[in-house]
């Protein structure tokens, strides 16, 4: 299996009742052009809740109303975050070996759809 890219795979926008853009975008990433750091560690915000629907997650932002889906491969991305923050080296390597694909395949769609979810105001760096 090879992973699409972010839009098309894992992440998709599903509703805001807010149409702004998010207010904080944590300062050590801008998300329009750097990609998240591969040893940074990155874990779900405390205002989202995530429930699991069959191979699909839906994610809602209680600061922003806004709702979000994850495909099936992001799903298991973002369980893995809900478990205890982890970097994206960990996630990659995670993947990797569970879907049997190369590292250079999953890699940058993981980066993207960590620079989506903390666009997002999803996840946000942690020091732990």
């Amino acid at each position: 299996m090879v992973l699409d890219k972010v839009h098309n795979a894992f992440f998709r926008f599903l509703q805001s009742t807010d149409n702004s853009i998010p207010a904080q975008i944590p300062e050590r990433m801008n998300p329009m052009t750097d990609s998240p750091v591969i040893g940074m560690r990155y874990g779900v915000r405390e205002s989202v809740l995530h429930t699991r629907l069959e191979t699909e997650s839906v994610l809602l932002d209680l600061d922003s109303g806004r709702y979000f889906s994850l495909n099936s491969v992001g799903s298991r991305i973002w369980d893995r975050l809900a478990e205890q923050p982890r970097t994206a080296e960990e996630l990659i390597a995670d993947i990797t070996e569970e879907y049997e694909v190369s590292r250079e395949s999953a890699e940058q769609d993981i980066l993207d759809l960590l620079r989506e979810l903390v666009t997002h105001n999803l996840l946000e760096p942690r020091d732990r």
